[in-house]
């Protein structure tokens, strides 16, 4: 047991003994080795724009997807994608034959209620007195020949019936006696076939005779009550006309003229309905109708719009930006873009509003700021295009300023530190850095190097055992 733990400690010490060698070795030959200088500089002291960058989508000013209100065939389409229409154009129609008939229908109920409530408020002339007094003594008169006719059908059912029953009493005798001569001579019935049809006639003639008397009675005496309702209706009218049009009655008619006037508005609503008007300029995203057949509706789930229209006389860029460059955004901010369309052509625009509702992006708290494109012919911007920003929040004045590429981070010690390669007799020479405000592409340096001076950048190589900063094995203090 002792001597295994005597052996375990022996390899120990020689594993420290050869790593620390090792160590020793590796920082010799790091210390020898010469770097490569691949790209040098010069410290400058100028302005420092300090920007912002996010990226975001093209959206126009409004965005309207148009339906029909009603429901029909598709009678005609006049756009296609692409065209360019104005506020008031039509873009398509349904057939419309029956709502022009209602409309017409409901232009006539609402002269027809005019014209009453007209009539109505102004007062009776003499015409219409003698009308209304002329339709009177019509009536009495035809009440009159109404009592004629029915006195005179009630005579003549009277005689009529008297001539039918003597007609069925000479047809019976004539019928029982002949009869009677038969059954003496013992022949058979047969030979009555003609008197007996002859008496059965006369005896239907009876029936048939009383039934065409109630007729014309009841005829007569129709044509009576027609006479005398029409002899009621003037003689109301001529009460009317005598009194003149009482409040009830001018209130009423009003109100006729009222629900006329809104079903002539509905109806004209309904005709409005079957066209499709743009409701501003703009370009037309999509159509989706065809002559003959059903508009698309929004009540049907999966309905694509009939028709997509876009107002692109001003067009914006919805940028994302996190909570912490939030504070230094403010309306009225210019702002540089560039379309992912069109990379090599810079645009530019100014921050119009700032969203006050923030929303969670990959676990990170943003806002959704919207900047105004400048007008601009130089490309085709589109609705949805991805869009690069680049938004100056400050300037430093006369700042002593490192590009970024030539900063470099010791993170070989316990406190991790900047640094540079600066350039002494041509020899790359390794300074420490402090470093304020940082832009795209240079750094604000607070102390360590001054204006002017020359900087590298230089290829390291890193050693595994620098990274720690002790030798295999060391233990941490």
């Amino acid at each position: 047991m002792r001597k295994a733990i005597t052996w375990i400690i022996i390899v120990a010490v020689l594993a420290a003994v050869g790593g620390g060698g090792l160590w020793l070795r590796s920082r010799q030959q790091a210390a020898e080795q010469v770097v490569e200088v691949l790209r040098t500089g010069e410290i400058v002291q100028d302005d420092l724009e300090i920007t912002v960058s996010s990226s975001g989508n093209v959206v126009v000013e409004r965005r309207v997807d148009l339906a029909f209100e009603t429901q029909g065939t598709v009678r005609a389409v006049y756009i296609q994608v692409g065209d360019r229409v104005k506020a008031g154009d039509l873009l398509s129609e349904l057939d419309d034959d029956t709502l022009v008939d209602a409309v017409r229908q409901a232009e006539l109920g609402l002269a027809q209620a005019q014209l009453n409530l007209q009539q109505a408020q102004e007062p009776a002339d003499e015409a219409e007195f003698r009308l209304a007094e002329l339709g009177i003594r019509e009536a009495v008169q035809a009440m009159e020949v109404a009592d004629t006719s029915a006195a005179l059908a009630q005579v003549r059912a009277a005689i009529d019936q008297t001539r039918a029953q003597e007609y069925e009493k000479d047809a019976r005798e004539a019928y029982e006696k002949y009869t009677d001569i038969l059954d003496d001579y013992g022949l058979p019935a047969a030979y009555a076939a003609g008197i007996t049809a002859m008496y059965m006639e006369a005896e239907g003639n009876v029936g048939i005779t009383q039934l065409r008397s109630e007729v014309a009675i009841q005829q007569a005496q129709s044509q009576w009550l027609s006479a005398n309702q029409r002899y009621a209706k003037a003689t109301r009218d001529l009460e009317l006309l005598q009194q003149g049009a009482d409040e009830s009655q001018i209130e009423r008619l009003a109100l006729q003229v009222e629900q006329a006037e809104l079903s002539l508005e509905q109806a004209r609503a309904d005709l409005a309905s079957a066209q499709l008007v743009a409701p501003f300029d703009g370009i037309i995203a999509a159509v989706n109708l065809q002559p003959g057949t059903a508009p698309p509706s929004p009540a049907r789930p999966g309905d694509h719009p009939a028709v997509t229209l876009l107002d692109d006389s001003t067009v914006y860029v919805d940028l994302t930006i996190d909570e912490i460059d939030i504070g230094a955004i403010f309306e009225g901010q210019p702002v540089e873009l560039t379309l992912d369309a069109y990379p090599d052509v810079p645009l530019s625009g100014v921050i119009e509003r700032l969203s006050a509702f923030s929303r969670i992006s990959g676990g990170i708290i943003a806002y959704t700021v919207r900047a105004r494109l400048a007008e601009t012919d130089s490309v085709a911007i589109r609705d949805g295009m991805t869009a690069g920003a680049l938004i100056t929040t400050a300037v430093l004045e006369d700042a002593v300023l490192i590009p970024n590429w030539a900063i470099r981070t010791d993170q070989t010690s316990d406190e991790i530190f900047t640094y540079c390669y600066c350039l002494d007799s041509g020899e790359p020479v390794r300074r420490p850095i402090e470093l304020g405000a940082r832009s795209e592409a240079w750094t604000q340096v607070l102390s360590g190097i001054d204006a002017g001076s020359s900087v590298a950048l230089v290829s390291e190589s890193v050693n595994l055992f620098d990274l720690q900063g002790r030798p295999p094995g060391a233990l941490r203090p």
